[in-house]
């Protein structure tokens, strides 16, 4: 008989009316309802079937609050066969879709092999652990599945940036070789440019020289015109005097002046004297 705390009134009605039990009308309420839940611990034992795995130091626990609760134990796993074991592991592998269907005995066996031995090391292990140990390890198994699939999308980004890069560089090197004639007389005009440029700039020197040479010349030339333009403003100094009395003596000249000198034919000892001393 099921315990009677788990049935709360909603699901007593709900079950009543999907529950088929003959009733009397000489029995009294407490019996209806005893034969209620029966009829309902017995559809419920034909129709649901639940399964709990649990430790046997927690069945030792509940056995005092649930008395019957070891009329319910289906099975004892610490008397599982070895063929038990291996065939519960093969479906949990199986069930995990993570290993191939011809390596999923071997691996079933060689994680019970391996259990083993851990329960050989740690006395308190027991036969139940091994479901949990199941479990641990097709755990672990998608946590490294997950890290090598995170590296092989890495590996396969880096390869296709890599194949692209290398695209780009063939398309680079047949661009290079396209353009190589172009570039051997691009190469070529520049070399002569050069040259023009060197032979060019030499001439440009030598004329540079030349002039230079011109230059000193010519700045020869103005410093001689200088001091003969000195020399020459110096003489006209001293000859503007002499021009002045000229002009001085020229007005006072008149034309019976002249006409005297002109009949001398021959001038006076004095003027003589005096352009003697001049």
């Amino acid at each position: 008989m099921l315990p009677a705390t788990i049935f709360t009134p909603q699901l007593l009605s709900e079950l009543k009316s999907n529950c088929q039990f003959e009733e009397s009308k000489n029995q009294n309420e407490d019996f209806i309802e005893w034969r209620q839940k029966e009829a309902i611990t017995k559809s419920i034992r034909q129709n649901l079937h639940v399964i709990f795995r649990v430790e046997r130091a927690t069945i030792e626990k509940y056995q005092k609050q649930f008395q019957q609760i070891s009329n319910y134990s289906l099975a004892c796993l610490l008397k599982w066969k070895e063929s038990e074991l291996l065939s519960f592991a093969e479906l949990t592998l199986q069930k995990s879709l993570l290993f191939v269907s011809d390596e999923v005995t071997k691996f079933a066996q060689k994680l019970y092999y391996l259990f083993k031995f851990a329960q050989k090391q740690i006395s308190n292990l027991q036969t139940l652990s091994f479901l949990d140990f199941a479990k641990q390890y097709i755990h672990l198994v998608k946590e490294k599945k997950s890290s090598i699939e995170l590296l092989d999308k890495r590996y396969k980004t880096g390869i296709s940036k890599l194949e692209k890069a290398n695209e780009q560089v063939n398309f680079l090197q047949q661009e290079l070789l396209r353009l190589q004639p172009e570039l051997v007389r691009t190469s070529l005009e520049t070399t002569v440019l050069m040259s023009t440029i060197e032979r060019e700039t030499i001439e440009i020197e030598n004329a540079r020289e030349v002039v230079a040479a011109n230059e000193f010349k010519a700045n020869e030339a103005a410093t001689k015109a200088q001091s003969l333009k000195a020399e020459c403003e110096r003489e006209v100094a001293e000859a503007i005097p002499a021009l002045e009395a000229a002009i001085d003596a020229l007005q006072v000249l008149n034309q019976t002046d002249i006409s005297l000198l002109k009949t001398i034919r021959v001038p006076p000892n004095g003027v003589r004297l005096l352009t003697k001393e001049k």
